[in-house]
């Protein structure tokens, strides 16, 4: 829903109160409007303080990056939910490499179902 607010707070700044204020009373605009600002303010705020309370200050300015962090989170939900709806059965897989440790253990299991088999 964070894209709904932000359109209607767009709107507000575009086109001012006349638009909005058939839809929402002034003081319920206003309230929502702070709460959303201050809300995700909050939440950018507390992604630069952690940095700076374990010591790790040159990370604190890659906080205000949760932004676009927020934007990819809403695109994936609005795809997951296109996907519940319109193709409920599918399972998207992520593909995955194998590590180093792991790509041993297989080819060792493989010489050794190849010898079992000769």
């Amino acid at each position: 829903m964070n894209p709904v607010f932000w359109s209607i707070f767009a709107i507000w700044l575009i086109f001012g109160t006349e638009v909005i204020t058939p839809y929402f009373p002034l003081p319920v605009l206003y309230l929502s409007l702070v709460n959303l600002l201050a809300g995700n303010g909050l939440l950018i705020y507390l992604t630069m303080v952690a940095p700076f309370r374990r010591r790790w200050t040159d990370l604190a300015p890659w906080g205000i990056t949760v932004v676009g962090y927020w934007v990819l989170m809403t695109v994936a939900s609005y795809k997951a939910l296109s996907q519940l709806i319109f193709n409920p059965f599918y399972w998207e897989k992520t593909q995955h490499g194998l590590s180093k440790h792991t790509a041993n253990e297989v080819a060792e299991a493989s010489a050794e179902a190849t010898e079992a088999t000769q």
